[in-house]
């Protein structure tokens, strides 16, 4: 009879551990950020990605990076080009994703009078504002 009950137990033990690692895997695999960008001074004409990273355009001058694949920690570029006039415009590539602590301008391509002032972000939030003069 002990031995029925301890048995018993036992499975009752790993059903409860299996549960709560299917649980866990499921809560690993939500994608842990999404970054907003804010544009001034420019209007984006085009927008792309590669890698682990997702960008979706909200508005002419808003967009947003989060994960491409929930399952990969893995980072990956954006591809902004923004203009300000039909002459001036710039190519951006920003690198960015889960687990990076901020997203980076890795380079900045701009002609006919439009400059990258930089990007700046407020310390504890998930907001970007790219400058362009």
């Amino acid at each position: 009879m002990k031995k029925i009950s301890l048995l018993v137990i036992g499975c009752l033990n790993l059903f409860i551990l299996s549960a709560h690692a299917a649980q866990t895997s499921q809560k690993l695999g939500d994608c842990p950020f999404t970054d907003n960008f804010y544009i001034a001074g420019a209007k984006i004409q085009q927008l792309t990605s590669d890698g682990n990273l997702k960008v979706q355009q909200q508005s002419s001058s808003y967009f947003t990076a989060s994960c491409a694949n929930n399952e990969s920690a893995n980072s990956g570029n954006a591809y902004l080009t923004v203009n300000k006039n039909s002459s001036g415009s710039c190519k951006l590539t920003i690198k960015d994703g889960p687990f990076e602590m901020n997203p980076a301008v890795t380079s900045a391509n701009c002609q006919g009078g439009l400059q990258f002032g930089g990007m700046d972000h407020a310390y504890g939030t998930y907001d970007y504002n790219l400058k362009f003069n």
